[in-house]
């Protein structure tokens, strides 16, 4: 989910090169996307052609670099020539007070879906921005889930119920029915990949007996192999 939010404007004489020589500067080493360059400059009321323009021209002139699919960062040569030139300048130039006159404020690094808690947007709103929620995806529930499989979890034939995120603990237990995963969890044993997991399974009423410590599918695995580890004779009650 990308927050975008319009604040107060103020007119700068700004041209497309200019503009995406400053994303990629700031970006340097890492790559930016064409569809990220466009996305912003395009909110910033510059026209597609423009912008697709400039890097065309700064790859020609070797002070951008096209890496493949899409996506550009500067090059090495066009780096060195922007740290000689900050060198010009004097450090009291580089650090300006802010005049709390932003154009736009763009979080777009980490795609978020339509149920994730954005604390970004809502500081913003605090602030007295005006939000607009750009949804990067939505989560869906499968439309026809195997019900071998649900029956299998029904009968409690299954020693560990993985859930990697809140929205697939939820999905699980709508299709089970209220109460089902409560009532499980006396049965199977519930593992959270972390935290947010976690908590919303708890504040579902459902029991979780183990929880990862690192939010990855190699601390999921590492919580489940300690959790068994230190019951060795811990039994499944079908």
């Amino acid at each position: 989910m990308a927050t975008i939010a319009n604040l107060r404007y103020v007119p700068r004489h700004l041209t497309a090169r200019e503009l995406v020589l400053d994303f990629l500067s700031n970006r340097y080493p890492r790559e930016m996307s064409a569809q990220e360059i466009l996305g912003v400059g395009v909110a910033l009321g510059f026209s597609e052609q423009s912008l697709r323009m400039a890097l065309t021209r700064l790859v020609e002139q070797a002070v951008a670099a096209n890496t493949g699919r899409g996506r550009y960062q500067l090059s090495p040569s066009g780096e060195a020539m922007r740290v000689e030139v900050r060198k010009w300048r004097h450090l009291d130039e580089l650090a300006k007070p802010w005049s709390g006159a932003w154009i736009a404020v763009f979080d777009a690094s980490v795609p978020r879906s339509d149920r994730a808690e954005d604390h970004t947007a809502k500081a913003l709103r605090d602030a007295g921005a005006l939000v607009t929620d750009a949804i990067a995806h939505r989560t869906i529930a499968p439309l026809a889930p195997d019900r071998s499989i649900l029956d299998c979890i029904r009968g409690a034939e299954i020693d560990v119920a993985i859930f990697a995120s809140p929205s697939a603990f939820h999905n699980l237990d709508g299709f089970l029915g209220a109460g089902e995963l409560a009532r499980l969890a006396e049965h199977i044993q519930f593992a959270a990949i972390g935290p947010t997991t976690a908590k919303a399974m708890r504040d579902s009423g459902v029991r979780v007996h183990i929880e990862a410590e690192e939010a990855s599918a190699a601390g999921l695995a590492d919580a489940i192999a300690k959790y068994y580890h230190e019951r060795p004779s811990t039994p499944r009650l079908a």
